[in-house]
């Protein structure tokens, strides 16, 4: 029964992405780019996508699922490399932990945000989540992101929108 647990955990991660990235790429609004190890980097494409969708992604620069990423076009290429490099290490960790991999991220991040609010932490609900920095490691990035860097200055606690 476990087994069966663990194998619908694993199933419904890699469902749920293909249905999110392929509904994406049926519209157009995300373009294939290239396969890199088990997982299909597509690159978000602003002149296909919708508005709303394009408003979404204006403090986003990648998106992973299960063996999918999204990543928005960088014109730097170094930076390009690092955001694909970070979104991999995520697709990296839901091969790990499945759908739970949400669940988790979830507890995580709303544990630092009710901590924050309640001023018991000055740490950040996603610069500080547990999965971030692993994938900031990964891709060599700044593992500690102070707070005049955070995207919207020192009192941004809900970076997501």
């Amino acid at each position: 029964m476990l087994l069966l647990a663990l194998f619908a955990n694993w199933f419904g991660a890699f469902v749920f992405t293909w249905l999110y990235v392929g509904a994406l790429w049926l519209l157009g609004w995300v373009a294939f780019a290239r396969r890199r190890g088990l997982a299909v980097v597509f690159v978000l494409a602003p002149e296909r996508a919708a508005d709303w969708y394009l408003r979404a992604w204006t403090r986003w620069n990648g998106w992973a699922g299960m063996t999918a990423v999204i990543v928005r076009a960088l014109p730097d290429a170094e930076q390009a490399e690092q955001n694909v490099r970070h979104e991999l290490r995520h697709t990296k960790q839901f091969l790990v932990f499945g759908l739970s991999h949400l669940l988790l991220y979830g507890i995580f991040s709303l544990t630092i945000l009710a901590l924050a609010k309640l001023k018991l932490t000055a740490r950040h609900p996603y610069y500080d989540n547990p999965f971030e920095r692993d994938a900031r490691n990964a891709a060599g990035q700044k593992l500690k992101v102070p707070r005049e860097h955070w995207s919207r200055g020192p009192d941004d606690l809900f970076p997501w929108l």
